[in-house]
This record gives structure tokens, C-alpha cells and sequence, in this order.
């Protein structure tokens, strides 16, 4: 899963990239507004309800959470990634084993709005 590195990117920015990759990753995540009827589509190519095919505004279905991070990032395989019960990624070297402490994960605020700068600079790095 990549997306664009900008050195100079905004939080907002390297928030929306994330959430693009997570959405890519698990659709479940953004919804679809019709413009024609203003009634929710499903992950599908017209509404559900009147079948308008074209104009419709995308949103968030819900906020982006670790296991959408995680999803996005599954099918990478190197670095390997792990979080523990305390919300911290880890690098996990293939070759020995060893453990790195990357950032952390707020459980208790598990939305990605609501991360701190470095956990929102290490996942825009990890899916970039």
C-alpha cells in the first residue's frame, strides 16, 4: 500500500493519506452519499435506492482505527509490524527476531483523529 510522501505535508494532509490507504484496504470505512435521493450506497456502482448512477459525495462511515491501519498494512510484508497490549507498534526484524519500539497507539481513543503528531508521522511513513 503506498501513498505519497510529501516532506512538508500537513497533519491533515498525512491524515488523509492514511485514511485513503485504510479505505483502499477496508471499504468499509467511507460511505457514499447519493446526490439524487441523499440516501446512503453500499460499496456498489448505484444507489440502492433509486439507482442514480453518477453524483455522490464520499464520507467517512466511521472513524479509521487501528485494525484498519493494521489491514492496511497487512499485505506489506517487510518491516513486519506488531502492536502490544499497550497500543505500541513494533518492528520485528525477520532475520533475528528483535524488537523495535516504533510509536503508540491510544487504545482508550482508538480514531486516528485523535492520535498524537508522532503516531500519525510513523503510520504516513509505514504506508508510504
Amino acid at each position: 500500500m503506498n501513498i505519497e510522501a510529501t516532506p512538508s505535508a500537513t497533519r491533515d494532509d498525512k491524515l488523509a493519506a492514511i485514511t485513503a490507504a485504510c479505505v483502499k484496504a477496508n471499504p468499509e470505512c467511507e460511505r457514499c452519499r447519493c446526490h439524487e435521493c441523499d440516501q446512503d450506497w453500499t460499496n456498489r456502482d448505484e444507489c440502492d435506492d433509486c439507482q442514480h448512477t453518477t453524483e455522490r459525495t464520499k464520507t467517512a462511515a466511521r472513524p479509521v482505527r487501528l485494525a484498519d491501519v493494521l489491514l492496511a498494512r497487512h499485505k506489506e510484508l517487510l518491516p513486519v509490524i506488531a502492536v502490544n497490549d499497550a497500543g505500541y507498534f513494533l518492528e520485528i526484524d525477520p532475520y533475528d527476531g528483535n524488537l523495535t519500539t516504533c510509536s503508540r497507539w491510544n487504545l482508550r481513543a482508538d480514531s486516528l483523529d485523535e492520535q498524537d503528531d508522532a503516531c500519525v508521522n510513523f503510520l504516513h511513513s509505514l504506508l508510504s
